[in-house]
């Protein structure tokens, strides 16, 4: 299991309040936390490697329009958000 430093909460924490299948691009992260792109990519590709991420492709706003690729919550990501919000 992956052991979540304070950068993966900073950048996870985006999702809190998120669904599974909901995603964010590099960018987005990189401008809401302050967190360099590459460094962004980096920890997403971990939290990915943990099962809290997934890539997905096609994805679209609620209003059905089309914005690209992006990393989404999984149902194991929400878990392990939710279990870290109640332990605070």
């Amino acid at each position: 299991m992956l052991k979540l430093g304070d950068k993966h909460w900073k950048l996870f924490h985006q999702y809190e309040h998120s669904g599974v299948g909901f995603g964010y691009h590099f960018n987005d992260l990189s401008r809401r936390t302050g967190i360099s792109k590459e460094e962004v990519r980096e920890l997403v590709h971990d939290l990915r490697d943990a099962g809290y991420l997934q890539f997905q492709r096609g994805c679209t706003t609620d209003e059905g329009d089309f914005y690209g690729s992006a990393y989404v919550l999984t149902v194991e990501g929400q878990t392990a958000l939710r279990d870290s919000l109640n332990a605070r």
